[in-house]
């Protein structure tokens, strides 16, 4: 990029309309030193502001590790003039400089870069740098350089870039990356863009879009649509007559990009990636309709829950519209948000964490039902997870195997102390040990689900709970050993907890999404349907 490129973008390709540059510097200041560039931003702009330059901080931050070194803000609003003598000087003398020279490092220019706002499948990280790039865009001339004390200390950086966002909307966290560059934003101004769908009258469906574009030179545009499915591009149309208004029909909708082109300069002018909506559901909550209040180790719990009053519509969908819907969950997918993967260590707090995403993750994805199937499953891990369920009435259902007082004949022997000799021990140790078992044999079933009825029965008021828990007994149903939170949601989610819901996070584990979760889903299905037999239920809320 040199100095006619710049122009280029200025004057003859006309980007935008600007009178004026807004300069966001972010220095750092070492005692007896050149301040040095830690970020900064030009921003063209068409704007009333008069030229100023002013501290944005009323003083200087400090960097806690490193006490002789400090940051502040400046804001300057110049001249396209100015800007333009400070890039040329930048590139050609490296040296950056507006009124006082700032130290830098040897930049390199990087290739102009368009940067598209964020739109339904796009959210480019780099704006989360730039400044409003919402309408169409921007165009970028960046030089690049390196802070490497910030680069390399991450909890530096986190707490720099955290103290940062007090001052500015800038998350350079995200985008460490850019650390010491200095970027030209050129938004694009000149021209607005928008679309509606178009839909046909008399078969009611979907047909195409119509396109607006407001600009002087429209003669000069060309608009490309065309549909990826699945990373294929199964339709494309280009038209090279543009006018104010131009519809572009189209069959259906699974993933549209438009972008309009400016033939004569090859620039892009306007991108866009949308879908329609076919199948939807509201979801309405009336909020405060009462409280949960149940006890967990006689200590009161109350929780907040809301009545649910959900309606569907649901249209046919044809292969291509479950390709569609797969790629844009999966482009929407988040993993951290989504808690898809998470790993625990055993590390002190891990069991709250690890419990706290479960919590999460059933008020997330458990408006049509949670079930949870774990063999070591105890009434109090049931009120630990399934109870804190915000939604009403929603089916909670819970499979076990009264295992989870198994452990308990190791720790009566662990715990006993014989004032005897070791030969007699031995001999006492295998006797006792026989009887004991024979006699567990027998009760253990009963006395495990009889504790686990009275825990759930100490909470007597009305918890607004469609809940019921069932056993494998006997000869019914089949043993089982994985531990699953199941979603019965019409495209089901299944998480894989690693561990059992009382060993949460207290061991190295994974929790974890499961990519077949219908199998799981229709397993826990037919178990529980074979379960379904007085003896197999444990207890039900209603």
């Amino acid at each position: 990029m040199n100095e006619n490129e710049l122009n280029f973008l200025l004057n003859e390709a006309n980007v935008g309309l600007y009178n004026k540059c807004e300069v966001i510097e972010i220095l750092g200041f070492e005692k007896n030193k050149t301040p040095f560039n830690i970020f900064t931003l030009v921003v063209f702009e068409n704007t009333t502001q008069d030229c100023l330059n002013k501290l944005f901080t009323d003083k200087l931050q400090k960097f806690k590790k490193f006490k002789n070194i400090s940051w502040g803000i400046n804001r300057r609003v110049i001249n396209i003039k100015d800007a333009f003598d400070f890039f040329i000087l930048l590139k050609e003398k490296n040296i950056f400089k507006f009124d006082k020279e700032i130290n830098i490092s040897p930049l390199k220019l990087l290739p102009t870069q368009s940067i598209q706002k964020k739109d339904s499948f796009n959210s480019p990280q780099i704006n989360a740098i730039l400044k409003n790039n919402f309408n169409h865009g921007s165009y970028l001339v960046e030089s690049k350089e390196y802070c490497d004390f910030l680069i390399e200390d991450e909890n530096l950086l986190k707490e720099f870039s955290s103290k940062l966002l007090q001052f500015l909307p800038i998350n350079l966290e995200t985008l460490s990356d850019r650390l010491g560059n200095v970027i030209f934003q050129l938004p694009r101004n000149d021209i607005n863009i928008d679309f509606e769908t178009i839909k046909n009258m008399i078969t009611n469906r979907y047909s195409g879009i119509k396109i607006f574009i407001d600009s002087q030179k429209t003669e000069n545009f060309l608009i490309r649509v065309y549909e990826e499915i699945d990373g294929n591009i199964s339709v494309q149309k280009i038209v090279n007559e543009v006018k104010k208004e131009t519809i572009i029909p189209l069959d259906d909708c699974f993933g549209t990009t438009i972008e309009v082109f400016d033939k004569n300069t090859s620039l892009l002018v306007y991108k866009n990636n949308f879908n329609i909506i076919k199948n939807f559901s509201v979801s309405m909550h009336s909020s405060g309709v009462s409280k949960r209040n149940f006890k967990i180790d006689n200590n009161p719990i109350e929780v907040p829950i809301s009545g649910k009053n959900e309606k569907k519509i649901q249209h046919n969908k044809d292969y291509l519209s479950w390709i569609g819907d797969r790629n844009s969950k999966n482009e929407l997918k988040n993993l951290e948000e989504n808690k898809s993967f998470q790993q625990y260590f055993g590390k002190e707090g891990d069991d709250k964490k690890a419990l706290d995403v479960v919590r999460t993750l059933i008020n997330k994805y458990g408006s049509n039902g949670v079930y949870l199937w774990d063999p070591y499953l105890s009434a109090d891990d049931v009120k630990n997870t399934l109870y804190y369920s915000k939604d009403a009435n929603i089916p909670l259902k819970a499979i076990t195997a009264l295992k989870q007082n198994s452990s308990r004949i190791k720790n009566v022997f662990r715990n006993m102390q014989f004032n005897i000799t070791k030969n007699i021990l031995k001999y006492v140790y295998i006797d006792y040990q026989y009887t004991l078992i024979c006699f567990l044999n027998l009760t253990k079933n009963e006395k495990v689900k009889k504790d686990m009825i009275d825990t759930f029965n100490i909470d007597k008021e009305d918890l607004y709970l469609d809940f019921e828990i069932r056993s494998r007994i006997g000869n019914n149903g089949y043993d089982f050993h994985d531990r699953f939170l199941i979603f019965p949601l019409d495209s089901p989610k299944v998480w894989s907890l690693g561990i059992s819901v009382n060993q949460l996070g207290k061991s190295h584990h994974i929790l974890q999404e499961v990519k077949h979760a219908t199998h799981i889903l229709n397993a826990f299905n037919n178990l529980w349907d074979e379960l379904e037999k007085e003896e197999c239920i444990v207890w039900k809320s209603k």
